[in-house]
């Protein structure tokens, strides 16, 4: 595979050329027009159409929606480069409002689809193949309908979504950008650094690191207490409005899992808290001699003497090799990632200090942001975005309406990438303290992909069942984060510290996506079920699994687990993706109680 030299920044020119590309202000004055025009062409009319007019009419719906979306996605991605810059930020706003006013055309749409009647949709299908095509699609639109409101109230709420949703988002995003912190003998660290440093080799760059971090992110609770409390009584009003009977249903029915499902993970993760996280941190604490470690310990690195850190180059190709022995195929498709500049992981100032990859439009492809500074959980990330990244770059022969998948199915690829890089690495090392060091990153990844999840999960749960009642206070917050906290790590952990109890403000998936956050347990414990069909000998599992990331939104998680024998509704399949965890914690277990 081909090297750089230096981290990469994106080339975003398969959406437009720049901010003061003029296409930019064309498409959104010609979207506009298209939006106005289908509207005085099917408004009132769709439950009147043929199938071959149905054909068209979706043919010209999905042609506006590729054009709003390329907008959306280029001002979000310029925008999530440096979130406090207002070139950036005035432009996305400029687009995310332009496009929400003349999108407000297109609210009667999935309403008029919704009437229908099932039989004539029937009908429609067999006699016209590309909406059987779309059928998924049609299928997830009608599962609304008990919640649907009238057009005029689902109108009003789309014209506030910019404005009562995203821009408390957007507060909370930059004013968490903004913010500089200094310690030790260092000064206007961003958060990105600053949160590396969580997990830094030296305990006193590990507490001043996160002691400063509490300092700058109590600056700003009032910020994000009103803003989650605003978030979260909105979400009340309208889920009441709709019907929904739990805060939690909402997001369910968008990842088209049953809420018994759900709720079966969630009780189940719970249950193994003390065979995973406890155990798992009851170990660290006494290897780095604690009896009881703070807070600001549970992101120390176990090295061992083996303190490891990578290049760019190095974690790229360790990546690259990972996914190529696994599947030429999907690691041809990584190469374009690192040949195309379609991967951001330069630390910058004011830059989005998480990580994501953003699928765009089927014509063009996704983009990953990354911040890298070569520790073996950077390697893991890269992993893990490449495998969103891999994911997407397949579903787009879906089409727009249906390459998205569900935030739990999302998940997957991402992994199931991890695991086959941890595994990679883990096998081709040679030194004992090494793999002890990668077991141990390894087993933390996991404990925060599922356990952590699950209780920022319950903490939401808490959070909204709460604000029904009233306006959560700090103390509020406070409270609900150190209980969950308690109740998911343990003993071996001090949670109660006043300098870790606000760390609920800085976790954006409250603000953005609620209940997001569950999807990422849902999407270890079902890649940890296919990892051991794999490492089992399934027959054809490369294609299957290839097949699957293929098939996008077109079809169900249930259904995708089909031909691999994995049935997510039975109650056992959840313990199976724990107990993989939990072999690890004993394989881990065993080389330090045997190896010291």
């Amino acid at each position: 595979m081909s090297q750089s030299t230096s981290l990469p920044e994106w080339n975003l020119s398969s959406l437009y050329q720049s901010m003061e590309d003029p296409k930019i202000d064309s498409d959104l004055s010609q979207v506009e027009k298209d939006i106005k025009a289908f509207a005085k062409a099917y408004k009132g009319q769709i439950t009147s159409l043929n199938a071959k007019d149905l054909v068209t009419c979706l043919n010209t719906y999905q042609d506006i929606v590729t054009v709003i979306r390329k907008l959306g996605c280029f001002g979000m991605l310029i925008y999530r480069q440096c979130m406090t810059d207002s070139a950036r930020s005035g432009l996305n706003q400029k687009i995310q409002e332009r496009i929400n006013a003349a999108s407000q055309d297109l609210v009667f749409f999935s309403l008029e689809l919704n009437q229908i009647e099932d039989q004539s949709l029937n009908n429609f299908y067999d006699q016209e193949p590309d909406l059987k095509n779309l059928k998924p699609w049609f299928n997830d639109i009608r599962a609304f309908r008990p919640y649907q409101l009238s057009e005029a109230e689902e109108g009003i709420l789309h014209m506030l979504n910019p404005f009562a949703n995203e821009n408390w988002e957007r507060l909370h995003n930059e004013s968490l950008a903004g913010l500089t912190f200094t310690y030790l003998d260092r000064e206007n660290v961003t958060i990105s650094e600053v949160m590396h440093d969580f997990s830094a080799t030296k305990k006193e760059i590990r507490q001043a690191a996160n002691h400063a971090f509490s300092q700058e992110i109590r600056k700003i609770l009032p910020i994000n207490c009103l803003a989650l409390n605003t978030i979260a009584k909105q979400k009340a009003v309208i889920d009441t409005k709709r019907g929904f009977k739990k805060p939690i249903q909402s997001r369910n029915m968008a990842n088209q899992v049953e809420d018994e499902v759900v709720e079966a993970l969630i009780t189940t993760v719970q249950k193994n808290y003390q065979n995973l996280s406890h155990r798992y941190y009851g170990l660290k604490a006494k290897i780095l001699g604690y009896q009881k470690m703070p807070y600001w310990e549970r992101s120390a690195p176990l090295n061992f003497g083996a303190d490891k850190t990578y290049s760019w180059d190095e974690a790229c190709s360790l990546v690259w090799q990972a996914y190529n022995d696994f599947s030429p195929e999907m690691s041809a498709i990584v190469q374009k990632f690192y040949d195309h500049n379609w991967i951001d992981a330069k630390l910058r100032p004011g830059k989005d200090n998480g990580a994501f990859s953003m699928q765009t439009i089927p014509a063009a492809n996704p983009f990953i942001l990354v911040n890298f500074k070569g520790s073996v959980r950077d390697v893991a990330t890269l992993a893990h975005e490449l495998g969103h990244g891999v994911h997407q770059y397949l579903s787009n022969s879906q089409g727009i309406l249906l390459m998205d998948t569900p935030l739990t199915v999302a998940e997957t690829a991402s992994v199931f990438g991890e695991m086959l890089t941890f595994k990679s690495m883990y096998q081709s090392a040679t030194d004992a303290n090494l793999k002890k060091s990668l077991l141990a990153s390894k087993i933390e990844d996991m404990l925060n992909t599922v356990v952590r999840q699950i209780a920022f999960c319950d903490f939401e749960r808490r959070v909204h069942d709460l604000r029904k009642e009233k306006e959560l206070s700090p103390d509020d917050f406070k409270a609900i984060w150190q209980q969950v906290q308690a109740e998911s790590l343990g003993d071996a952990i001090e949670t109660q510290d006043s300098d870790y109890e606000n760390y609920w403000s800085y976790i954006s998936h409250f603000y953005h996506t609620p209940f997001y956050v569950y999807a990422y347990s849902f999407g270890d414990c079902l890649v940890n079920a296919l990892y051991t069909c794999y490492e089992q000998g399934h027959p054809n599992f490369q294609e299957k699994y290839i097949d699957l990331l293929k098939a996008g939104g077109s079809k169900r998680y249930d259904e995708l687990l089909k031909p691999f024998d994995l049935n997510p509704k039975d109650p056992k399949f959840w313990q199976m993706g724990l107990d993989l965890v939990s072999s690890l914690i004993d394989q881990f277990d065993g080389l330090v109680t045997n190896n010291g």
